[in-house]
Formats: structure tokens, C-alpha cells, sequence
């Protein structure tokens, strides 16, 4: 069957950006408008109205409770100015370091996710960042700051390792992740509900779901990584839970990886690469959060030094004779060793 062409207007000019085979519709909803719709408006950023005619002034809505036909051609037009997902949200890595620099992330996640996968309950899950680690503080705050939710309001995260920025995920869900093929869809959304998304009987309509989506060809994959499955949620939703900003730019990205035309994502990179990399893509530690990571690096060593010397000092206050001065040589020997690693490091760092 023809497939289904969602187009955008990028600088001026219609583009089309997905490509959707029309038996897709059926794997992702239930309502196809309402769900192209909400795809649409995870791209562009902003409020939009999707229709059947690329006529800018006086724009006819599609009803969007109505089915796709194959072959039909949507626009998306939006109120104001579009704020474009970057393609490469999910498999560019950008100016920074991954090494994990929040060390109380692994208990925090434990404490709002428990110790097991929320869509599998799978024990001992992995940390998984819904935007990438690699890609830094500034990326996060530029999307965040940049992109609101689809009521217009505005989350801004500034830290890569927030914990609204992860999720407890197995090992197979979170490796299809981290290379574009899983996403998450909060529902209601715009025109979407909750039972639009899900097969399980009684699903409330408007309650909040969060939905796995598999973009992938083989139904063998969809079912094995459980496509369609509901997380197990915090009951309330703790306030540290992810935002609807980083959960659509996820989705936005995997769509764009999965049906989109080359054309625009070729696009939609001139578009958004001085918004997202304004210091180029990897120039590791060149920018403001490098910096940071340095710090942080020297503090926690610095503290490791002073937490280290007083053990000693407390052992030292217990012993006498011969085992005062073994805990002083010690101690001595001790800081001789990490004053010369830690000049070792600051060398690195500022050569670097």
C-alpha cells in the first residue's frame, strides 16, 4: 500500500518529512489522525494544525478522530514559530565527557522506580538516559529552555544526570534505546488518550500512561521487547518524575529516525545546529559544562584526601608507641602518593 506523508514547512518551504507505511498506523494507535497529530507536534515544537491541504491562509483542520487512507498527504502547520527537534537528539553525541558525575543518581532513581524495570519488572535495571549523557548540561538546558510541553509550559533541566532525565529499563530495552528504536508516549496528549494507546481493558481514558513504542520491523522484536506496554508508575507521580518535554523530543527523534526523509533531517540539521551545538559537536570539554566536569572531578577528589586523612587521624588518636608512628608514616606515605596522582590529573585536565 502507498504509504502516508506527513510534510513540514521548514524555511519557507513544504518538506516532506515522514514516510509512513499505512499499516503502521494500526501498531502505534488505535485513533491514527490524533496520533500523527501528536508526531507532527513533537517535531515542530509548538501547536499546530494538522490537515489535508498545504494552503497556509486559511488552513482547514482534518478531523483527526477519523481514519487514515493510503496514499493521503498531511500538513502540519504551525501557530508560531516552529522549535525543531534535532535529529541526532538521540545517536549524536555532543561536547561532553559520560562519566557518570551525580553520584547519589543511582539511589534516587532506586528510590522513585524501585530496584526493577518498569515495564518488565525485571530485576536490577539499568540507568537509562532518556536524552543521551554524552550530549551534556548545555544540550539539556538548550532543549529545555528552548521547547515547552503541549499545554506551552515550560520544564527546564539543568543537569544531565537529573533524575528526570532517566529511567529503571532492562538491559535489552535500554540498549534498543540508547540506538533510536524505543521511545516513550505519554498519553493524554493533544487530541490523544490513554485507551487509544492501549490494549488492556478499563485503561481510563485520561489517566496518565506512559507507553513503550518499538520502532521496528520485525514483530518478533515488538514482542519480545514488549511493545505497547504501560509502566509500572509511582503512585502519585512523584514530582521528580521525566517531563513531557524530554519524553516527546525522544519520540520525535526515533520517528524521524524510523520514516523520515533525508531531505529533512538534512533540514532540519541546518536548522538546529547553532541551537543545540553552539560550540560545534565534539569539541570534548570546550564548553561551560566541561569546565564544570573538571570541578566536579577536583572537588570529589579533595574530599576522598580529607575524609581518607581522617580515618587516619582518628586511628592515630587511638594508638600509642609504635603504632602512633606506623599510622603517621603511613599517613604520610598516603599523602605523598595522592598529592602526586592528583598532579598528575590537573595536568591531564588542563592539557585537555
Amino acid at each position: 500500500m502507498a504509504n502516508v506523508q506527513l510534510h513540514l514547512n521548514v524555511g519557507g518551504a513544504w518538506l516532506t518529512a515522514l514516510e509512513i507505511p499505512f499499516d503502521d498506523f494500526a501498531i502505534f494507535s488505535r485513533n491514527p489522525r490524533g496520533w500523527l497529530d501528536y508526531v507532527a507536534h513533537a517535531l515542530v515544537g509548538v501547536d499546530g494544525i494538522l490537515s489535508l491541504s498545504d494552503v497556509d491562509n486559511a488552513v482547514v483542520p482534518c478531523g483527526l478522530d477519523l481514519f487514515v487512507t493510503p496514499g493521503e498527504s498531511y500538513y502540519f502547520h504551525t501557530i508560531g514559530d516552529a522549535v525543531f527537534v534535532d535529529p541526532d537528539v538521540v545517536t549524536l553525541a555532543s561536547t561532553h565527557s559520560s562519566q557518570l558525575r551525580d553520584t547519589d543518581l543511582p539511589s534516587n532513581l532506586q528510590a522513585r522506580d524501585g530496584d526493577y524495570c518498569i515495564f518488565t519488572n525485571i530485576t536490577h535495571p539499568d540507568i537509562s538516559y532518556i536524552i543521551p549523557h554524552a550530549k551534556g548540561d548545555d544540550y539539556i538546558r538548550s532543549l529545555t529552555t528552548k521547547r515547552c510541553n503541549s499545554e506551552g509550559e515550560q520544564v527546564i533541566i539543568e543537569e544531565i544526570d537529573d533524575v528526570r532525565n532517566v529511567l529503571a529499563l532492562n538491559a535489552c530495552i535500554h540498549k534498543e534505546m540508547k540506538i533510536g528504536n524505543i521511545a516513550f508516549l505519554k498519553t493524554p496528549i493533544r487530541s490523544l488518550k490513554s485507551d487509544d494507546v492501549s490494549n488492556a481493558p478499563g485503561t481510563d481514558p485520561d489517566g496518565y500512561r506512559l507507553t513503550l513504542h518499538i520502532f521496528s520491523r520485525h514483530a518478533e522484536t515488538r514482542t519480545f521487547l514488549v511493545h505497547g506496554a504501560g509502566a509500572r508508575l509511582p503512585q502519585p507521580l512523584a514530582d521528580n518524575w521525566p517531563p513531557e518535554v524530554l519524553l516527546t523530543a525522544l519520540y520525535a527523534g526515533a520517528a524521524l529516525s524510523f520514516w523520515g526523509t533525508n531531505k529533512l533531517r538534512s533540514a532540519l540539521r541546518n536548522a538546529t545546529r547553532d541551537s543545540y551545538y553552539p560550540d560545534g559537536i565534539r569539541k570534548r570539554g570546550a564548553d561551560s559544562d566541561g569546565e564544570k566536569e573538571k570541578e566536579k572531578k577536583k572537588r570529589a577528589t579533595e574530599k576522598q584526601s580529607k575524609e581518607r586523612t581522617e580515618r587516619y587521624e582518628r586511628r592515630a588518636e587511638k594508638s600509642s608507641g609504635l603504632d602512633l608512628a606506623l599510622a603517621l608514616s603511613s599517613l604520610y606515605a598516603e599523602r605523598q602518593t595522592r598529592h602526586a596522582a592528583v598532579a598528575k590529573v590537573e595536568g591531564w585536565l588542563k592539557s585537555n
